[in-house]
């Protein structure tokens, strides 16, 4: 939304023309405001429709992650850089931080960086057990308050404050709240619960216009597009997957090698609290039914990142294709993790990006051209819609789609002109009918491009001929992934190897890191599909982390290339290698040209 500029403030108290006392603070200037829409979307919660803000006057539509510190409070104000810098290179737009909260450095690098936060008293546990205080509860309770208004009201990046997670505070206890917030002078906004689930004295809905319906597994594209699910529209305050299989380089630092299959109580250890997430259901049944059984963990987490990738990238598209009307706000659950675990991600403990992390980067792109999965009607017609999630108003845009088998063939070419995208907004593509009906799988590859013909976002979709079906709304389950038919994507797995030409050369950074130009080339006549690049040290050695890349996870097609920058953005090892493995490819390792190209 425009440059997060911040000034230096210097304070002097004088006594007889000399400062006895001095105080320096940084600022930032800008307005944020919260409403609540009439939209009537939640007719059973009554009082209003959905929370959303307001930012310098403009709409601001919340595409967020929740952050979590390291399990000890460990001090690493590099890791949390890293951290940071991977919530700018997804998109993300704000962190929310959940009674956990870490040291300053983490609002600091915000401020710098723009990036808004959200904090707030947490649930499941004293915080939010108000029945079991005492006066001594009390009283930590609105000493810590004061000490975090105090703490946080000078900081531009801090947008929101929530006193209450899953419930909201009684009366007496809000009362106090407020008289800090109002005594303080908090600058920002507040609500008083992010959960629909909340009531009131007499056990009536209480709820600030954000709701926390999850879900907490894994959901197919579809179920993100249907508009049929209450999660899929409003504002939300955490909405994930509580199972996420990392990729194998880092199952392989904190599972033993002897425990890494099949999967065992070495894995639960590392799981989640939630019976289902415990053992790993969700994301096991999603993987084997969607993608077929696996014969090792290394397979298995290959096909995990596809999961995570759609189903990732489906989550953030839908609130933008669907919208501003009835998508206000959602916040993956979680951003990271606080210790190596399958607890739900975008990146796991290792900084290591996975499927979820390219899924997310995809669907937060400023402009976008986005496939439904023929989620809506009768499900025989897709909608391609084109986004806009950045300030400024886009002309002369053209949508194209062709369609692909799984031998390679392109079996669909069809284009459509798409005059204004307006800022925050959507419209219409073009509509897809189902294609190539004899291939089980086929490949919707959508660009859209400029006036002069040049792609501006591109998007590749695998689309089963048969459908997802999630069940009616009344049987979706927060914690539960129920499902009564899959799409079948198994044919992925007996696609023709794919082999690709991979060369590289390293390129001045205008910051000073080490970037690396990796180019792919297809001269086959099959898809080389889900190739992932990842630079290295040595040549059979582990990826240099933490590290951005322009984007990965990436689908060449017939006779094309792609290029990928990486950047590696710590001051840790040189990039000396590439190595570039594809879901039909084998591994590929090229030296990186040492020669610095400009």
């Amino acid at each position: 939304m425009g440059k997060p500029d911040l000034y230096d403030l210097r304070l002097e108290f004088l006594r007889y023309g000399r400062a006895t006392d001095t105080a320096d603070s940084r600022f930032g200037i800008r307005s944020v405001q919260q409403h609540r829409d009439n939209d009537e979307q939640f007719p059973d919660l009554g009082r209003g429709g959905s929370f959303y803000l307001t930012v310098n006057g403009r709409d601001f539509p919340v595409r967020g992650a929740a952050y979590t510190p390291d399990l000890l409070f460990r001090y690493d104000p590099r890791r949390e850089d890293a951290i940071l810098g991977y919530v700018r290179d997804m998109g993300l737009n704000m962190l929310r931080l959940e009674g956990k909260f870490p040291g300053d450095n983490i609002i600091e690098r915000a401020d710098e960086l723009g990036i808004p936060l959200m904090y707030g008293w947490m649930c499941c546990n004293q915080w939010e057990k108000w029945w079991q205080w005492d006066d001594e509860d009390r009283r930590v309770a609105d000493q810590s308050m004061r000490s975090q208004i105090l703490s946080l009201r000078g900081h531009a990046s801090a947008f929101l404050w929530a006193n209450g997670s899953d419930g909201k505070p009684p009366a007496p206890v809000l009362e106090s709240y407020h008289g800090i917030l109002h005594d303080l002078h908090w600058p920002n906004t507040v609500v008083d619960t992010v959960s629909s689930l909340a009531r009131d004295a007499d056990g009536d809905p209480d709820w600030d216009g954000i709701h926390m319906a999850g879900p907490y597994t894994w959901r197919p594209p579809s179920y993100w597009f249907s508009g049929s699910y209450q999660a899929t529209r409003g504002s939300n305050a955490e909405q994930g997957d509580n199972e996420h299989i990392p990729p194998f380089a880092s199952l392989q630092k904190f599972i033993p090698p002897d425990k890494l299959w099949p999967i065992n109580d070495a894995w639960y250890f590392h799981a989640g609290a939630n019976p289902s997430n415990a053992a790993l259901e969700s994301i096991r049944t999603a993987v084997v039914e969607r993608y077929g059984s696996s014969r090792g963990a290394e397979e298995f987490a290959s096909k995990a990142q596809l999961a995570h990738y759609e189903s990732t990238r489906a989550q953030f598209e839908s609130f933008a294709a669907g919208g501003w009307d009835n998508h206000k706000m959602t916040i993956y659950w979680m951003l990271n993790n606080h210790w190596p675990s399958f607890f739900g991600h975008l990146f796991d403990y290792y900084l290591r990006p996975g499927g979820a992390y390219y899924g997310a980067k995809k669907g937060l792109r400023p402009l976008s051209v986005v496939f439904d999965s023929y989620a809506t009607g009768d499900h025989d017609t897709a909608n391609v819609t084109v986004v806009n999630q950045s300030p400024q108003e886009r002309t002369g845009l053209r949508v194209r789609v062709r369609t692909y088998d799984l031998t390679g063939r392109m079996r669909d070419d069809r284009s459509s002109d798409v005059p204004t995208v307006p800022s925050n907004g959507a419209v219409p593509g073009l509509t897809l009918p189902r294609l190539a009906l004899d291939s089980p799988v086929v490949f919707v590859r959508c660009e859209l491009l400029d006036e002069a013909g040049a792609v501006v976002a591109d998007n590749t979709y695998w689309q089963s001929q048969q459908l997802d079906d999630v069940g009616p709304p009344v049987n979706d389950q927060a914690f539960d992934l129920v499902q009564s038919s899959w799409a079948d994507m198994t044919p992925l797995n007996t696609m023709s190897p794919a082999p690709l030409q991979v060369t590289a050369h390293r390129t001045e950074a205008a910051d000073g890191n080490a970037s690396v130009q990796i180019r792919l080339h297809n001269p086959g006549r099959q898809i080389a599909f889900f190739e992932r690049a990842e630079i290295t040290t040595t040549r059979d050695g582990d990826e240099i982390l933490p590290i951005e890349y322009s984007d990965n996870y990436i689908t060449v097609y017939p006779g094309e290339t792609v290029e990928v920058t990486g950047t590696v953005t710590g001051s840790e090892p040189a990039p000396n290698w590439v190595r570039v493995t594809g879901y039909n490819s084998a591994p590929t390792v090229v030296p990186i040209d040492q020669g610095v190209r400009r």
